[in-house]
């Protein structure tokens, strides 16, 4: 405010001032230097004040020469930058101009990479300012220094800069073209000079957008013919300018369109055919990122012209496809050329309909359309195999640029025909796409189509997506879509589909599907369904469905919450809830919902204190469904004070209840936290934590379900045994876990029922023994907690509860060990409260609970007194960041709790800003650690370091960037098998770092204590011999180091004195610290000591004998060499010597142990794609056999030798490495396998034939391995699938023939997992006739016996075959999504699973018989399944169902029970396709006779038939809650099915019995009708 004052005063005198003014000018100006003096770092402070200075000594005729300015602050820069500035901005143009250079001179020295940023940036914008005083009357000085500054500054710093430093080089550049056009320049040099710019730098395409205006586009794409390539492979690749780059072809394009009236010569000149090859490139990234921001903006551009324009690419998009340089491949998601071919033209139609209407009426695109897009194929794509061409065709069909323009009656019928072959999908884009267009659909259709169309969607979910055993796909998108269209449109005019859906959701059926998914067996399908209800019944529909208001509901809810399982016991509280908010009578509802619940806590209490063995806890009944109930509706309304208290009691009686079992037994009259809730029964609950009861003081670890001991066989008895101690210790921690959330939300009751609950949640933390329970003890505590913080008189507890916590960890006398790992109890208390207090508060504010807490945490994980004095002195080091505990008062174990707890909160990132000025000293004080005698302080140590580490270097422990690999340095869109890394610089300095790691120079002055400490603590330790402390602190350094961004980035020699420590490591005789010294070297070292530091590992490594340090010279050599310090050329030219230095190592016997590291070099030396002949012919003299004792070496060798014959595209150097041990083969094969793995696209016709001829040697390996006795599996399988990938995935021809069928079937002798990719080859063979095969195919494709890869490798199998097998039936509807596909690929349709299946049973011309015969194989395992089930379901539920007190006891199920197998495969659609193929064979008569007679043998299968539906007649009620939205249900109406067709066709004993059975099915559970109907 002053200098604003001050800024306004200076304005007002006139020059020369008065004598009056004088004075006032002179204090003014005093002023105005000592704000200046005492702000030497705040830019807006120096530049204001700076102006004022300026301003005041104009006025008084006083010039302050700029030499005299740097002078006097020559120790403070920004001061002086500041006060230029101010001189430049404010005298006169001819001052400032004879001063220019001495100005210049001074801003290029802070204006380079090593000065920091704020500075930097200053003094660019002084540049700045200083060459804007002479842009419109440009004077020479200032031309040439304008000329000066483009070479010296701009163009040099442009490349790598941050967001700000990017900013002002954009505006100086913008100042020095306005004075280059001013002169008269053309700027024809200036734009080379951009050009010549990296494609990877911003400053790039910020240049040429500034250029664009004044040259045109044609100087730019006279001057770089490849400018659209460049571009469009910048929009598509990796980099983050390709929003940047869109915009300036955008630009571009509009340019040159204003200069040309025909639109398709402009589109078809510069960006058709570039775009239609990335349109169609096998990187799925390529094609979005073309289609995103180059397509879309592109025809939306065009204007007018936009059908002319799409007209021109899709024909060269077509001409693209017909050409032969795109390799017949399929990509990472098995699309085909086809099939990409078919998503870009849809996405192309689909671009142009969005942006105008114009397109839809364009001649041009529709005969364009018409012709490489025929109707059928367009109506195939409405249901295709892939789920984005089947929502880029449905988008096509609809999407319309304005919602007034109706749909046709065309696009309605084919929306009819196939929109319910979308319906299955769980990904969030594809459902939120699909909403939008259905919602788009309703609104543009007329009013009296629309009840029509709604109408048929919602009967299509029922049917197709929500019946019995559905699929998670299916039944997670058909609740999505209903939530949606239940959901209120956001603007006002767009179509209401909430009320028009809701009567047609309320409809029996309907209502009756939603409710079933209640009990879904996915925990997302669950909550839709319970959202998707609640929403209808808060619209009030009149009246409520009567399966919602059914007296067994209330018995099922009950029953459900009651279960031990977590999905049932959710189940059953999402229905209480509904039954309440449906309830006309709630309050009620929740009185005796509560009472229930008082009488089951107390009920399970009982139990406890009764149980005198395991089996006893078969019978404890279980309250933690209902405690989630009653959270549910307290969080959806608001209740009594009165029910609140009764909730909260049982919440206290629950939670000390819990903790007998699952916590540590604590005397609460010596715990002060227990203090303040004495209403609780605690006497009872010590009696019960104390009773002589050995079964409550369990290890909840110990349970035999998720153990070695969980897959045993076991008796009745050691079953039961089982069940009773699961059941005790898995309903007590999830009482515990549900008690406490509802304990949160009932307390808000009253003042003195928070401070309880905030006090017992905290007992719960350091007590209990179960982490699941804990973090639901740290939610409930931080909902307390943001409710003190909310409430002035409850503000106080949170930071008394801190101290309490803090007291526990640091009182040497009274603390103990956790009883969770790492003090997790303990920390969640922290995490709760501190996370509370920086939600409810600004990040700006002060935070004192949490400041003072960190700075207390950091105080007790620091050593004492005494061990500080040691540090201080070994290190010569004041460590005045570190704040020691005094030996009266250090304990290990209060170092240690402080140290865990520190680690969980820098791994929290909701306290990262608070946390980020400490985590420096962090670092200090974990490094300190390793040196402790103390392992447990050690390694708590360890764990503050590393989660320090990736606090400040990078949150992702496995990023790679591929710019850096060794085998691949260059950007090309997509990797090729030349070019594509095979393993190379995996762990040693190769390996890319991710762009969120920051350089050097960026941490240490983020965290200035750093470098001197780290620095003193290397030199401290390495070669000094202090042991493995040290060793794991120089360790850890490396490390840190090693996870930066190379210091070339930003070099300011800040890691020069790092350089000699790191090659001193290199020679250590400890492995590791050589391995990690070897991956930092890469970081430490700059451009300008990158020559001297690989000359002298070369040197260490031909001169000392040492084979430690040979071998640690040899990984710095190859970190080196692998990284972008040098490049491809520089190895190729430099380093032949070098080579045959390090093949004549390796060739001594003697050196063996060099082996591995040895090759790891010469692979990275060799990445050239030209390496010399003569280096490649001394790879091929090495004898294996010396390696063979030493496997390590023996791998690398072959990954060497794999690696450098792909780089040389010589076949007879992967032959040598395929052709020696087992060891060798296995890593080369591996290493071949990872290529083709990784690659998208073979390139060029060269490429092709190489990879020919190395899959010919493939083919001889796998020959010789077999036919040998002792055949190596692991080779067999990697090499039987590296020849599968090249026939079928490149389209290659690797030899194979007829003749090769009897050496290929002995593979299927071996092990069950090699028979898949047998069974390929022999199908690329042409072995796909024969018994054998198929026999073979039988069994492969078995569901029951194989896994999903051998199942597809069957489908691709079949595919070669001519004609249908019932085996596609199976396969169509496998478990696996990429079986499916292939098998429809297979029967030739390449449409959903789905349609497949209808399209085979319409057109196979099965029989009635095989029809019956495919199904009895179902029918089979799911009678005995469903045996099985009822078994054990039916007795516990008989008895129990209709009283209130619904326990859920008796049953003999598993409380952990095995994932069903084959939870994804959809059988019920080729059951209900089959049996209406059935229902219309079965009554009518064959040609040239009468009916078709069949006769039934299976008379077992039919009697177990039997047997199973009776079930259902002897008890329909129980039946039904059994089955009830469960998966057994869904058998069952298979087998209802089954019955039926098979009563109808072929004749039963007792038909009447079954068709009574089968009623009662149907009346129980409401089958569909037209399933009934059957």
């Amino acid at each position: 405010m002053a200098l604003d004052a001050l800024r306004s005063l200076s304005l007002l005198f006139p020059s020369p001032p008065s004598p009056s003014h004088i004075n006032i000018i002179e204090e003014a100006l005093a002023v105005a230097e000592k704000t200046l003096a005492s702000n030497t770092t705040n830019k807006d402070v120096l530049s204001k004040a700076a102006i004022v200075i300026a301003t005041f000594k104009r006025t008084l005729s006083i010039v302050s020469p700029p030499t005299t300015i740097i002078e006097k602050y020559s120790t403070t820069p920004m001061v002086a930058i500041a006060l230029l500035r101010g001189f430049a901005a404010t005298y006169h143009t001819d001052v400032v101009e004879s001063y220019l250079s001495v100005l210049l001179s001074f801003y290029k020295t802070y204006s380079g990479f090593d000065v920091d940023v704020s500075t930097r940036f200053y003094a660019l914008q002084g540049i700045e300012l200083l060459l804007s005083r002479s842009t419109a009357d440009v004077r020479p000085p200032f031309l040439e220094a304008a000329k000066d500054v483009l070479n010296t500054v701009v163009m040099v710093s442009w490349e790598n800069v941050g967001k700000n430093i990017n900013t002002v080089l954009g505006g100086l550049f913008e100042t020095i073209v306005k004075i280059l056009v001013a002169s008269g320049d053309t700027l024809g040099r200036t734009t080379a000079l951009t050009l010549k710019q990296p494609d990877h730098s911003k400053g790039k395409y910020k240049a040429l957008e500034i250029l664009l205006p004044h040259t045109g586009p044609h100087l730019l794409l006279s001057t770089d013919p490849n400018l659209i390539s460049v571009l469009i492979n910048t929009c598509t690749g990796f980099s983050d300018n390709c929003n940047i780059a869109a915009d300036l072809m955008i630009k571009i394009m509009l340019h040159l369109k204003s200069k040309d009236d025909a639109a398709t010569d402009w589109v078809t000149k510069c960006w058709a055919t570039p775009v239609a090859k990335n349109l169609l490139s096998p990187s799925p990234r390529t094609r979005i990122r073309t289609a995103a921001f180059i397509l879309a903006p592109l025809l939306k551009a065009s204007g007018k012209q936009i059908g002319e324009a799409a007209a021109a690419f899709l024909c060269a998009l077509n001409t693209a496809h017909e050409s032969e340089d795109l390799p017949p491949t399929r990509d990472i998601f098995q699309f085909t050329p086809s099939h990409i071919y078919l998503w870009a033209i849809l996405e192309t139609i689909k671009i142009a309909k969005s942006h105008s209407k114009l397109a839809c009426t364009s001649e041009k695109l529709n005969s364009t359309i018409a012709e490489f897009l025929p109707g059928e194929t367009f109506t195939n794509a409405l249901s295709h195999n892939f789920d984005d061409i089947r929502l880029a065709a449905l988008t096509a069909l609809t999407i319309s640029p304005s919602k007034s323009i109706p749909i046709s009656p065309s696009s309605l019928t084919l929306l009819y025909e196939n929109l319910p072959f979308s319906f299955k999908s769980s990904s969030p884009n594809y459902l939120s796409t699909l909403c939008d267009l259905l919602s788009s659909i309703l609104g543009r259709l007329p009013k009296e189509k629309q009840h029509g169309f709604l109408s048929f969607i919602v009967n299509t979910l029922i049917t197709k997506n929500l019946y019995p055993s559905t699929v998670f796909d299916k039944e997670t998108c058909a609740l999505h879509i209903f939530n949606k269209f239940l959901t209120p449109p956001n603007k006002s005019g767009e179509f209401n589909t909430s009320v028009a859906v809701l009567p047609l959701l309320c409809s029996p059926k309907a209502f009756a599907a939603i409710f079933s998914r209640l009990d879904s067996e996915w925990d997302r399908a669950r909550d839709l369904a319970s959202v998707v209800m609640k929403k209808i019944i808060q619209l009030k529909p009149s009246p409520l469905p009567s399966k919602l208001v059914c007296p067994t509901t209330f018995s099922r809810a009950l029953f459900l919450a009651s279960s031990p399982r977590s999905r049932e016991s959710d189940s059953g509280a999402n229905l209480l809830f509904l039954l309440y908010i449906s309830s006309t009578t709630p309050q009620t509802f929740v009185s005796e919902l509560t009472s229930i619940l008082v009488s089951r806590v107390d009920a399970m209490s009982e139990a406890l204190m009764n149980i005198n063995s395991a089996f006893d806890g078969q019978q404890l009944p279980l309250a933690h469904g209902l405690f989630l109930a009653l959270k549910m509706i307290i969080l959806a309304s608001n209740q009594s004070a009165d029910q609140l208290k009764k909730i909260f009691d049982s919440c206290i009686s629950a939670i000390n209840i819990s903790l007998a079992v699952v916590a540590e037994s604590k005397d609460p009259t010596d715990d002060d936290l227990a203090k303040g809730y004495a209403h609780a029964d605690f006497e009872s609950s010590h009696q019960l934590a104390n009773a002589n009861n050995v079964t409550l003081n369990v290890n909840g670890g110990c349970l035999g379900a998720n153990t070695s001991f969980g897959g045993l066989e076991m008796d009745e008895e050691e079953t039961k045994r089982r069940n009773g101690v699961q059941r005790i210790v898995v309903g007590s921690w999830l009482l515990a876990k549900e008690a406490c959330g509802c304990l949160a939300v009932s307390s808000v009751a009253g003042n003195e029922l928070v401070e309880a609950a905030g006090g017992l949640l905290i007992k719960t933390l350091t007590t209990l023994k179960h982490q699941g329970a804990a973090f639901a003890a740290a939610a409930a505590l931080n909902k307390i907690a943001l409710h003190c913080f909310k409430s002035p008189s409850l503000q106080r507890l949170p930071s008394t509860w801190m101290e309490g916590l803090l007291k526990e960890i640091t009182q040497k006398t009274t603390v103990h060990q956790s009883t969770l790992r790492r003090s997790s109890g303990y920390a969640f208390g922290f995490l709760s409260m501190m996370k509370a207090e920086c939600s409810c508060f600004p990040p700006t504010s002060p935070l004192p609970i949490t400041t003072s807490t960190i700075q207390s945490l950091l105080n007790w994980s620091s050593p004492s007194a005494s061990q500080y004095k040691t540090h201080a002195n070994r290190l010569s080091l004041d460590l005045e960041n570190i704040t020691p505990i005094d030996d009266d008062l250090y304990d290990w174990k209060c170092r240690v709790h402080s140290m865990n707890i520190l680690r969980l909160l820098l791994l929290d990132s909701t306290l990262s800003l608070q946390l980020g000025p400490y985590v420096g000293n962090a670092i200090v004080i974990a490094l300190l650690g390793f040196g402790d005698g103390s392992w447990a302080v050690s390694n708590s140590a360890t764990m503050v370091f590393a989660a320090a580490m990736l606090k400040v270097v990078d949150s992702d422990k496995n990023s790679t960037a591929s710019e850096r690999s060794l085998l691949s340095t260059s950007a090309a869109p997509a990797p090729s098998m030349s070019t594509a890394d095979s393993g190379v610089g995996s762990g040693k300095g190769g390996k890319g770092k991710s762009s969120a790691a920051i350089t050097p120079n960026q941490l240490f002055l983020t965290y200035p204590v750093l470098r001197p400490f780290l620095l003193a603590e290397l030199k401290s330790s390495v070669g000094k011999g202090f042991g493995s402390s040290a060793n794991m602190t120089i360790y850890s350094i490396m490390l840190l180091l090693s996870r930066l961004q190379p210091a070339q980035l930003d070099d300011e020699g800040v890691c020069q004195d790092f350089i000699p420590l790191a090659l001193e490591c290199l020679c250590s005789k400890e492995h590791k610290l050589r391995l990690m010294a070897s991956r930092a070297l890469p970081v430490i070292v700059d451009s300008a000591s990158s020559e001297k530091c690989l000359a002298y590992v070369q040197q260490i490594l031909l001169a000392l004998p040492s084979i430690d340090i040979k071998h640690g010279a040899l990984m710095g050599m190859t970190a080196l060499l692998g990284s972008s310090l040098f490049s491809r050329e520089r190895r190729m030219n430099d380093d032949e010597n070098t080579i045959v230095a390090v093949c004549d190592l390796l060739s001594n016997p003697n050196n063996a142990g060099l082996a591995s590291e040895g090759f790891e070099a010469l692979r990275a030396m060799m990445a050239s794609d030209n390496v010399r002949v003569r280096s490649a012919k001394k790879f091929l003299g090495f004898k294996f056999a010396q390696f063979t004792p030493a496997a390590r070496a023996t791998k690398a060798a072959a990954r060497t030798l794999v690696s450098v014959g792909i780089r040389t595209r010589k076949v007879e150097i992967i032959e040598v490495a395929l052709e020696s041990s087992h060891d060798s083969k296995v890593a080369g094969v591996k290493c071949l396998k990872k290529v083709l793995s990784n690659t998208d696209e073979l390139r060029g016709e060269d490429e092709r034939v190489f990879w020919e001829k190395v899959g010919v040697v493939l083919k001889g390996v796998l020959k010789r391995e077999v036919n040998n006795d002792d055949a190596y599996q692991p080779t067999v399988r990697r090499v039987s699938r590296c020849l599968v990938m090249l026939e079928n995935d490149f389209n290659l021809r690797v030899g194979l023939g007829v003749a090769d069928m009897e050496w290929l079937w002995k593979v299927s002798n071996m092990e069950h997992r090699e028979v898949d990719n047998v069974i390929e080859l022999v199908a690329i063979a042409g072995g796909v006739i024969g018994e054998r095969f198929q026999e073979q195919l039988e069994h492969s494709g078995d569901t029951r016996t194989t896994s999903w890869r051998c199942r597809l490798s069957v489908s691709e199998a079949l595919g070669r075959a001519d004609g249908f097998t019932t085996q596609f039936l199976d396969l169509l509807q496998d478990e696996d999504v990429d079986v499916r596909k292939s098998a429809s690929r297979g029967v030739g349709y390449d449409v959903v699973a789905e349609k497949s299946v209808v399209l085979c049973c319409e057109e196979s011309g099965l029989s009635t018989r095989e029809i019956l015969h495919v199904m009895e194989r179902k029918v089979r395992s799911v009678c005995e399944h469903l045996l099985e089930y009822f078994e054990g379901e039916l007795e516990g539920l008989r008895g129990v169902i209709g009283g209130i007190d619904n326990l859920n006891l008796g049953g003999t199920r598993r409380i952990f029970e095995e994932e069903k197998a084959f939870m994804f495969s959809e059988s019920m659609v080729g059951v209900q396709a089959l049996a209406k193929m059935v229902q219309r064979k079965g009554g009518k008569k064959e040609e040239g006779g009468g009916e078709e007679k069949v006769v039934w043998e299976d008379d077992d299968l039919t009697k177990l038939l039997l047997k199973v539906l009776s079930l259902a007649k002897i008890d329909p009620v129980s039946f039904a809650l059994a089955v009830s939205g469960s998966a057994i249900f869904g058998k069952f109406h298979c087998l209802s099915l089954y019955a039926i067709l098979k009563g109808n066709i072929v004749g039963v004993g007792n038909e009447q019995e079954l068709r009574e059975v089968i009623k009662t099915v149907i009346r129980v559970e409401g089958i569909h009708e037209e399933i009934a109907n059957v």
